[in-house]
């Protein structure tokens, strides 16, 4: 694994069935605001760590990508 995936928290919602991530930095908005532009969502895992992998990273292109 790259090492951009040590700086992601992941967690997986049993309600709404979707896995949510987020920085480190920004880990609290996953469960505080899930709309935040800071969080990414999928169905699964593997999309946002694809997403993650992508972008290297940077949220400000996923945000951009899933416009």
């Amino acid at each position: 694994m790259k090492e951009v995936f040590n700086d992601w928290v992941f967690h997986y919602c049993p309600y709404s069935k979707k896995w949510r991530a987020a920085t480190r930095e920004n880990q609290k908005e996953i469960f505080n605001n899930v709309d935040s532009k800071k969080v990414i969502k999928s169905t699964k895992i593997d999309t946002l760590i694809h997403l993650i992998d992508l972008t290297n990273g940077d949220i400000s292109k996923m945000n951009k990508m899933a416009k």
